[in-house]
């Protein structure tokens, strides 16, 4: 019967030793990384006919390598498209309302007792020769063509892209052969098309006519009663002819020179687009994560996580993983076989957060939209986890073996 137990015993340990790759964790040890690595890197040199699940670059976070990142130029509205008041003076575009009055001095053609009613709409009769008489034509909304029509000209007048003074010269100037020393002025009544369209998570979104003196990005977004989301949850998208930027509103809030002039034709989108990593391994919390702000540091991510566990996480094993450029990898690793081409290349950063060089790394370490920050466990975690599972084991045939004994087994 002793000999039953024995081999009872031998079997469960030998079943045991065979599991332990199957004892549960919550993600690779850092020696799966490295291993997992070196099959990539052995892949990648033609070592093996193996292909990997996925080909990915390890980087070890270091001073160049934070310093390289630092200094890439970040998309801004201000680099894009620049911060330039409009011209005080209005230009006319297809759709604004143009209102034009005339005056001449004597009554031959814009007045006088016979065209007291017809030409410009203006009741002149009854006026003395000699005198200033005044015509005004009913409002015009500028069409397509760009060109709008004045009484006794000897064409239509092009309006788009001038100012009123440049359209007010013009008249003036094909009156001269029909009347002497006209004078005009012209005023935008209704803007059409020097207005910003202005939509998505506001409060009133419309299309928002732009002043003379000029409008930012803010006060349009002001003009219709501001965003209706959280700020730190909200992306402002500016597109201005075929170019489009996509900020955070809490950028544009932290730094004027993001807060640029709109110009006519601008559209603005807001959107509700909160900034958030996934935390995994041996964290306080396995989640994603919203950032809060604008930017957050790799050590702020690890705190906002709860930190490393004391009884369960490896300090030397910290990894982030992004999908980054291929000519940032490559800055990083000159030699690199898996970042050869335009794409985005799987990226692991590896941070030894037991070392106060690696703690300084971290917290200037950016972190991004949908990074994943992973912890492994520590090697001794994952040994206290092998020893209760063989005491689990031999606790029955422990106890078997007792109650043998007791009854006289041999």
């Amino acid at each position: 019967m002793k000999a039953y137990w024995c081999r009872l015993g031998l079997l469960s340990l030998s079943l045991i030793v065979g599991a332990c790759s199957a004892l549960p964790t919550s993600g690779p040890s850092v020696s799966n990384i490295l291993d997992e690595y070196d099959d990539v890197q052995d892949s990648a040199d033609g070592l093996t006919s193996t292909m990997p699940a996925l080909s990915f670059e390890l980087v070890d976070l270091s001073q160049r390598v934070v310093q390289v990142l630092q200094s890439q130029p970040a998309d801004t509205l201000q680099s894009k498209f620049g911060d330039y008041r409009p011209s005080p003076d209005a230009r006319i575009g297809v759709g604004d309302a143009v209102s034009i009055v005339i005056w001449e001095a004597g009554s031959n053609l814009f007045g006088g007792a016979s065209s007291a009613r017809g030409l410009v709409g203006a009741d002149l009769a009854g006026v003395e020769p000699n005198t200033s008489t005044q015509g005004q034509i009913p409002e015009q909304i500028v069409p397509r063509d760009g060109r709008i029509t004045v009484p006794f000209t000897p064409s239509r007048i092009p309006v788009v892209g001038r100012t009123p003074v440049q359209v007010q010269e013009a008249i003036i100037a094909a009156l001269q052969t029909r009347t002497a020393d006209p004078q005009v002025i012209v005023a935008i009544t209704r803007s059409g098309s020097n207005a910003v369209s202005v939509v998505g998570e506001v409060k009133a979104g419309d299309r928002v006519p732009l002043s003379v003196q000029g409008d930012r990005l803010l006060d349009v977004l002001a003009k219709v009663g501001g965003v209706s989301v959280p700020v730190n949850e909200a992306s402002v998208i500016l597109t201005r002819d075929t170019t489009t930027v996509e900020v955070p509103l809490a950028r544009i809030l932290a730094d004027s020179r993001e807060n640029i002039f709109m110009r006519g034709g601008d559209i603005v989108t807001v959107v509700r687009r909160p900034k958030a990593y996934s935390a995994l391994g041996a964290t306080g919390a396995n989640y994603n994560i919203v950032f809060g702000g604008d930017t957050l540091s790799l050590s702020e991510a690890i705190t906002k996580a709860g930190g490393l566990q004391d009884f369960r996480a490896d300090p030397e094993g910290v990894f982030l993983l992004r999908y980054e450029r291929a000519d940032l990898v490559r800055a990083f690793k000159p030699d690199t076989k898996i970042a050869t081409g335009d794409e985005p290349v799987p990226t692991v950063y590896a941070v030894n957060m037991r070392s106060v060089a690696g703690m300084f790394l971290a917290q200037n370490f950016e972190m991004r939209d949908k990074d994943v920050l992973f912890v492994s466990n520590a090697p001794l975690t994952e040994m206290q986890k092998l020893i209760q599972l063989i005491q689990g084991a031999a606790q029955p045939v422990a106890t078997g073996a007792g109650i043998s004994n007791a009854f006289g087994g041999n």
